[in-house]
């Protein structure tokens, strides 16, 4: 091998070096500025609303539990079957992850009772209780909606938000994503996995 070959191999490696710690910097800092998007906004204060097997859901339920929270429908014809089909992906990635669960809670109690929303979530393939499905009074509902967690609750059940929100294993709010919006649920799934990564 001639010395200007060598003296090219070494200049290749060089670049690869620098370009390989410029992308590990960047991955670096992606992730600490992650972290930093996620303050605390509110604490999750009472709530008690029934799942789909009947049993009683509480806010102890969510204290050690990372969870994505939507306000929804099962007989929703507009916004709802996209916010479902994310809420698929979430649950597909995560149903094996200890400690992540999906909390739906239906905006339409007097259809949506215990059996209508399992048969909902059996017919996404939900087999886990990682994905719950609450139901319980439409007062009570707008109550947790509105000052829990801080979202619209008019004209329900046609006008519930649409954002997800994201809840830490302390009951805190740490993040909300528009659920009609691939990019949005992507960050959600980033800020997710820190969440779930940062429970001892």
């Amino acid at each position: 091998m001639t010395g200007r070959n060598t003296f090219g191999m070494l200049v290749a490696v060089i670049v690869l070096i620098l370009v390989m710690g410029t992308v590990a910097m960047f991955v670096v800092n992606k992730a600490q500025q992650s972290r930093a998007d996620l303050p605390v906004i509110a604490q999750i204060g009472e709530l008690e609303f029934v799942d789909q097997d009947g049993e009683l859901f509480t806010q102890e339920d969510m204290l050690g539990n990372v969870s994505v929270v939507a306000f929804m429908f099962t007989r929703c014809p507009g916004a709802c079957p996209v916010m479902a089909g994310y809420l698929d992906e979430i649950y597909e990635v995560y149903k094996a992850v200890p400690n992540v669960q999906i909390v739906s809670i239906s905006v339409d109690p007097e259809y949506d009772d215990p059996e209508t929303v399992k048969t909902y979530l059996l017919e996404r393939g939900v087999e886990t209780d990682t994905w719950v499905y609450l139901t319980g009074p439409l007062k009570d509902v707008v109550a947790v909606c509105e000052q829990q967690f801080l979202l619209a609750a008019e004209e329900l059940p046609g006008g519930h938000s649409t954002r997800f929100a994201l809840v830490d294993h302390r009951g805190q709010i740490r993040g909300y994503y528009d659920g009609m919006e691939r990019g949005s649920v992507e960050v959600l799934k980033t800020h997710l996995s820190i969440l779930a990564g940062q429970i001892p």
